[in-house]
């Protein structure tokens, strides 16, 4: 960042923008399925809401821990209550999953459990008769 000329307060918010940007396309692209619940744009509004405030954590238990720890073991501690409510609120607020038969598997896996796996069979060598 020196090289360019930025100071650490213009550079580590940049910074964070970009990752945060980044994140989102991996998000989307690997883990998660988009606009599951909410058009493109109520998707990035709630995606940068849930980056905003898991920020806000991190601050808040970095500064908090500070006068009882030293600074590697408060960030650290920050850093997996963010890890946590980062996955939490993407999965739980932005990218939610709609609700499947069975209580969360999908719909092929209660194919299998209702008995009615390929051709209608079980899913059972045994119990298809073969």
């Amino acid at each position: 960042y020196e090289a360019l000329g930025a100071g650490v307060s213009l550079a580590a918010p940049a910074a964070f923008v970009v990752a945060a940007a980044v994140n989102y396309l991996l998000c989307i692209k690997l883990i998660f399925r988009s606009r599951v619940k909410w058009n493109k744009a109520a998707e990035i509004g709630v995606y940068a809401l849930v980056v905003l405030g898991v920020g806000v954590v991190d601050w808040a238990v970095t500064r908090g821990l500070l006068p009882v720890v030293t600074a590697g073991p408060a960030k650290l501690a920050a850093t997996l209550v963010g890890l946590v409510l980062n996955f939490a609120g993407r999965r739980l607020l932005v990218f939610p999953e709609k609700k499947t038969p069975g209580h969360g598997e999908d719909a092929a896996d209660a194919d299998w459990r209702d008995g009615h796996g390929p051709a209608g069979g079980t899913g059972s060598a045994a119990a298809d008769g073969g």
